[in-house]
């Protein structure tokens, strides 16, 4: 049983975005999203996706953009952009996480390895985070 009625109704699934709204140069700096999400009770997450807007995500296995989802300084899910990634398709980011009420949960991107290659150019693109009253 949940801890509100809303977390017993089948099939309970919702959904939040996060977006980074602007793209980033391969030298350009790891940085917190300003946009951020606040659990509205006891929530279970259920997946996250990354979709980039701007032009199609490259990759490079030794330097690459990761992005994670976060709250406080404990990362939730997180995705390595070691593979290329169409423009508005989607991958899945690794990892679930239960968060109480009122937590708030927030996007990051940081820069792995190297600088000034191709996988460093970060996309702008949304980060969708499917979830569950519990």
């Amino acid at each position: 049983m949940g801890s509100t009625f809303q977390a017993d109704i089948p099939g309970n699934r919702h959904n939040a975005q996060i977006r980074f709204t602007a793209s980033a140069a391969s030298d350009g700096a790891a940085a917190r999203n300003d946009e951020t999400f606040s659990a509205p009770q006891n929530i279970e997450i259920l997946g996250a996706t990354w979709t980039p807007t701007g032009a199609d995500q490259g990759a490079h296995a030794a330097s690459y953009r990761r992005i994670t989802l976060v709250n406080g300084a404990v990362v939730l899910s997180s995705i390595n952009m070691t593979a290329s990634i169409a423009s508005f398709s989607s991958s899945a980011l690794s990892g679930t996480a239960t968060l109480a009420d009122g937590a708030i949960v927030a996007a990051s991107q940081v820069t792995v390895g190297g600088d000034h290659a191709t996988g460093t150019v970060f996309r702008a693109g949304t980060l969708d985070i499917e979830y569950r009253y519990i």
